[in-house]
């Protein structure tokens, strides 16, 4: 587990292995769908967004994805379940 804070967006964000849970002064904001199927790590945040990776069993490939720090919205790659 990790944690990251925007100033900007004024949030605090957790990522477990699968997938993030942001809080707000007034607590929670809003939690993603699942990410990832294990093992991402955050590369990045900024004023807007924040982005990481994580490696996808199915390809065995690495794969991106981004989330909107204001909605908790996936703007990038979406897993299949």
């Amino acid at each position: 587990m990790s944690a990251h804070s925007s100033k900007a967006q004024n949030v605090l964000v957790f990522a477990n292995f699968t997938d993030l849970l942001a809080y707000d002064k007034k607590g929670i904001k809003w939690r993603t769908e699942r990410l990832a199927y294990d093992g991402f790590k955050i590369t990045q945040i900024n004023d807007v967004c924040l982005s990481g990776e994580y490696w996808d069993i199915r390809n065995e490939t690495s794969q991106m994805f981004q989330v909107d720090l204001a909605s908790g919205i996936n703007l990038g790659q979406k897993i299949e379940l």
